[in-house]
């Protein structure tokens, strides 16, 4: 995420900061506690996106291939919900990981 604003605080140890998603281009107010500072020597990395690949799910059909329709499915679900991922591969922008699941706030 990029952050786009954030608010004068104050003395509130709670508040919401201004983000844009750079994968999806969407803006989000997110509440503070969940924004985690980026260490500096990735300061200067350009803006990424990246695909991921779940490792160990295939159709339950099992055919070779995704049903775009199964795609869009999964896709509809799983947007917007926090996951948690161990990254077994990382090739250029394509990242590899098993086990992928989701996480309950």
């Amino acid at each position: 995420v990029k952050i786009l604003s954030l608010p004068d605080r104050g003395e509130s140890l709670f508040y919401n900061v201004l983000v844009q998603f750079i994968d999806i281009g969407k803006e989000v107010d997110v509440k503070s506690h969940q924004i985690l500072e980026l260490p500096e020597q990735f300061h200067s990395l350009p803006y990424q996106a990246i695909e991921m690949v779940v490792c160990r799910v295939k159709p339950v059909d099992a055919e070779i291939e995704w049903h775009p329709k199964v795609t869009r499915a999964i896709n509809q679900k799983i947007r917007g919900l926090q996951h948690r991922a161990r990254v077994v591969l990382g090739l250029g922008n394509t990242v590899f990981v098993d086990p992928m699941v989701a996480v309950f706030i």
